[in-house]
């Protein structure tokens, strides 16, 4: 996408470009304009009116050759009292279709009707109307502009595209060419922030399958167990042993097959809002889509893990005599477990409890396997909660919205006295740094990166330090991960660069959490700045404002008082509203979830089948007095001892996790390593009570068989036995 100045510029001569060489296809050129709007931004009695700019285009219909805006909600604008406006705008504003917007009387005073809210890619679209809208939004403060949109033929990387712009830009008067956007922006946003998901959802996806194939080993070894007198006979009239393992598989595998056949569709139907909020954040158009690779690569999966989680009982079960099944029956093995039943017997609990507490240990097997998968999920809930205050202190890193409030830019015909002066005038002004750049080479690095060099104190903006710390000398400079890695230096080096092509000899004093100019950037004193470029002037200001302070309504304030010297001032965003951490964590939240009911389905089974095979017993407990209470603090407590030492253990293994996959996420997403104290961002007193998740998870999986249980008849059962 590129804009042209109208005052150099006439739309002929932009058709023209249409066949400049490398273009195969062409949109406009559309008149464009910016217009001020003032809108409440808040809820209820605390929104605030604030003054917002928005770039509007005159654009007829929302397909063309080049693009396709997707309707969001309402229509197109065709008349010229209508509006549309973009995804990000009416999430901003909070608007929706039927509401009204006016423009200041500085672009018009122009009444319009919100019609419609698309989604686009381009950054400089704000809104659409008719082209008559332009016209009438035109006035001295605005200029009018063109904007076209071209497909080149090579358009893989930034140097393709930027070859296309100055052939494109060649061909009209010099200074033509206003601003130029890419689609490989937004490509760059999305596939990072995809890759930084792809550990922790193969994270998740890893534990959910292992979780699942303990819940089918045990399912498995239940069912040997139950029919032992059952395989007996079998072996008595001739089954051979891969005849038995063939059944019990079938038995397995034949319930998985359903299962997925009716999993993958409701996992189809459940990742849509998944989906949708991934293209809302990006501001993509939602599409149901279903991939058959995927299907089938989820289906195999599936039956693999659950065939070789099946197999080893199988076997062994397989092995069984016939003499050993029949006489077995369903009696469950005993051996050393009975030493521990003693001994819990010995506590002096209630006898419900104790009773409970011995039989978690009467089935070593089982209870590893139930073990397991509550461990799995008692590690998922720390790790998805680690994660999820990680990223909040990742998002607060780069932000820094507790330390820096408002952002100011000084324009070509504004001082920096003038800047300085209206800041230091505010009353909510509680402290501001000045900021300059230009240009440092690097040894190590071919291209020249940024050397930001902050006039004033600036210790307290905000930046995470990974290692050392921040500046606070002249020759002193703090920078990222990724060109500590590139040019091969570490804290505490001092190398030779060059800035603004003067040579400087520079100490690495400390390395921080920064993603601007693609982690490619040194931050220095003011005074080494001025050493290598003695003409620069701040062009950026950090502002920490009082306590209160209302960040919008003082921008728009510095903005209002600098009329004719064109300041920029604009709120800093606040890192929990940031789309992207927002998704992230929704994610997180999601998946802990749907791994946590597994655990619990896992404690279910093996509540089930501990119940079944101990009917009799419960009986006998109930015909001897036990009430309906008692059994079901029996069962219950049955498998708590097992939540309690899986949620013990479940601790280090989340924390654990949680530390790999964020230092994944962190090198994945910009070569970057993050501040120890990201990697410990869980309150150390809930700790002990997250060990307790191992036994909520299995006082909710046991509840309704210990119920069943507790109100089961008792005269049928001992009748039978």
């Amino acid at each position: 996408t590129l804009s042209f100045k109208a005052s150099k510029v006439t739309p002929a001569q932009l058709e023209r470009t249409a066949s400049a060489p490398g273009v195969t296809q062409s949109a406009g050129p559309w008149p464009a304009t910016s217009a001020q709007i003032t809108w409440a931004v808040g809820k209820g009695g605390s929104a605030t009116p604030v003054t917002i700019n928005i770039n509007v285009v005159g654009r007829d219909k929302p397909d063309t050759l080049v693009d396709r805006l997707t309707m969001i909600d309402g229509r197109w604008a065709t008349a010229l009292g209508e509006i549309v406006l973009s995804q990000q705008l009416a999430d901003h504003l909070h608007a929706r279709v039927g509401q009204p917007i006016t423009t200041t009387p500085e672009t018009g005073n122009v009444s319009l009707k919100i019609v419609g809210i698309a989604s686009s890619i381009n950054p400089d679209a704000g809104a659409w109307a008719e082209r008559g809208v332009i016209t009438a939004l035109l006035s001295p403060k605005n200029d009018l502009e063109y904007q076209m949109l071209y497909r080149v033929s090579s358009a893989n990387t930034q140097d393709d595209l930027q070859r296309a712009s100055n052939t494109i830009a060649a061909l009209l008067p010099q200074g033509a060419v206003g601003k130029v956007d890419t689609y490989l922006a937004a490509k760059i946003d999305a596939d990072r922030t995809t890759a930084v998901m792809i550990p922790f959802l193969l994270a998740f996806s890893g534990l959910a399958l292992l979780a699942a194939a303990f819940i089918i080993s045990n399912i498995v070894t239940g069912v040997v167990v139950a029919e032992y007198r059952e395989i007996g006979i079998m072996k008595s009239v001739g089954f051979t042993p891969g005849q038995v393992v063939a059944v019990l598989m079938s038995q397995i595998l034949i319930p998985t097959l359903v299962g997925c056949l009716l999993g993958l569709p409701g996992g189809m139907l459940l990742s849509q809002p998944f989906l949708h909020d991934t293209a809302h954040a990006f501001g993509l158009p939602t599409f149901a889509t279903a991939s058959i690779q995927v299907l089938v690569s989820v289906l195999a999966g599936v039956l693999v893990v659950s065939a070789l989680a099946a197999l080893y009982p199988a076997w062994r079960a397989g092995r069984l005599s016939a003499v050993a099944g029949i006489t077995t029956g369903s009696a469950p093995p005993m051996g050393r477990a009975s030493a521990v039943n003693r001994a819990l017997l010995r506590l002096p609990l209630p006898r419900t409890l104790s009773l409970g507490l011995g039989d978690a240990f009467a089935r070593p097997l089982r209870a590893l396997l139930t073990l397991g998968a509550i461990l799995i999920g008692v590690s998922t809930v720390v790790f998805a909660l680690g994660l999820h205050e990680s990223l909040g202190r990742v998002a607060e890193g780069i932000f820094r919205d507790q330390y820096v409030q408002a952002l100011v830019s000084r324009g070509p015909q504004a001082s920096d006295t003038q800047v300085t002066g209206l800041l230091k005038a505010d009353p909510d002004t509680a402290k501001f740094v000045s900021i300059g750049e230009t240009v440092a080479s690097v040894p190590g690095i071919a291209d020249p990166v940024s050397f930001y060099g902050y006039r004033g104190d600036s210790s307290w903006i905000g930046y995470q330090i990974i290692d050392g710390r921040w500046f606070s000398a002249t020759n002193e400079i703090v920078a990222t991960t990724h060109l500590l890695r590139l040019a091969n230096l570490k804290v505490g080096d001092t190398f030779m660069a060059g800035i603004n092509g003067k040579p400087a000899t520079l100490r690495v004093v400390g390395s921080i959490l920064d993603q601007r100019n693609g982690n490619l950037l040194l931050r220095g004193n003011w005074s080494a700045l001025i050493a290598g470029d003695p003409g620069a002037q701040p062009q950026e200001y950090e502002i920490q404002l009082t306590a209160g302070t209302n960040p919008e309504a003082y921008a728009r304030r510095l903005e209002e008082q600098s009329v004719g010297q064109q300041i920029s001032a604009s709120p800093n965003q606040r890192a929990s509203e940031s789309t992207p951490f927002i998704l992230l964590s929704g994610v997180v939240a999601g998946l802990a979830l749907v791994l946590a009911a597994i655990a619990v389905a896992g404690v279910f089974n093996t509540a089930v089948l501990n119940t079944r095979e101990g009917v009799r017993d419960i009986a006998i407990l109930k015909a001897l007095g036990m009430t309906p209470g008692g059994v079901t603090s029996m069962v219950v407590a049955s498998v708590a001892l097992l939540g309690l030492v899986a949620g013990g253990l479940g601790i280090p293994a989340g924390l654990t996790l949680h530390h790999e996959i964020l230092r994944s996420m962190a090198l994945i997403a910009t070569d970057t390593e993050l501040p120890a104290g990201f990697y410990d961002a869980i309150d150390h007193t809930v700790l002990p009570l997250l060990a307790l998740t191992g036994v909520i998870i299995a006082a909710i999986g046991a509840w309704i068989p210990a119920r069943l249980a507790a109100y089961s008849g008792v005269a049928n059962v001992l009748q039978a036995e």
